[in-house]
């Protein structure tokens, strides 16, 4: 079954802002691994600027969204946050042995940079040693959105409370964008 999904600002659509109150607590309620994660007061509905359900038919089996914490410096934001896919639709082979089209995060991120206007780097992170799955992930992303994405190879703080993660960033300044490069290392303090 072929996920479709909907990117959304928060409180403009009621409806998609009810069911992803009520996904969340589901997932809260849920034994899934990073459950703590999806507490009401965790997820920090007002920070996010858009949020993105994955559907099959009128069920809810993904999520993810654009997030700008508090303690981000001004114009930097988190895309695929709070990333989560229903277990029916979870692969069980690593991303980079798997179709593009199954790769969620090259058909989420293209719909998140559509509310970044206002931004100038995105990036997405995953904790533990994911720096060469971010690498490969980068080069897909790059085709794929027309910007320069980069994989950095040192872990860094992304949320403010020591939780070292591996990244890859982009610039949404075209200009820019081609003269990013791995050796600015611009996400050392977020």
């Amino acid at each position: 079954m072929e996920v479709k999904y909907k990117t959304f600002v928060p409180y403009e659509n009621k409806n998609l802002t009810l069911l992803t109150l009520e996904l969340i607590n589901k997932i809260y309620l849920s034994d899934d691994p990073l459950h703590k994660n999806y507490h009401p007061d965790r997820f920090d509905i007002d920070n996010q600027i858009a949020i993105t359900l994955g559907f099959i038919d009128d069920n809810p089996v993904l999520l993810s969204t654009l997030y700008q914490r508090p303690n981000y410096k001004p114009g930097i934001a988190r895309t695929m946050n709070r990333y989560w896919k229903h277990p029916s639709i979870r692969d069980n082979q690593f991303g980079k042995f798997i179709d593009d089209s199954r790769i969620n995060t090259l058909s989420i991120i293209p719909s998140h940079l559509d509310y970044s206007s206002d931004l100038t780097h995105l990036f997405l992170s995953i904790e533990g040693g994911a720096y060469r799955y971010l690498k490969f992930l980068s080069n897909k992303l790059t085709k794929v959105t027309k910007l320069q994405w980069h994989a950095q190879e040192t872990q860094i703080d992304v949320t403010g409370t020591g939780s070292k993660q591996h990244i890859a960033y982009c610039s949404l300044n075209p200009t820019l964008s081609s003269k990013t490069s791995e050796k600015q290392e611009i996400f050392t303090v977020i």
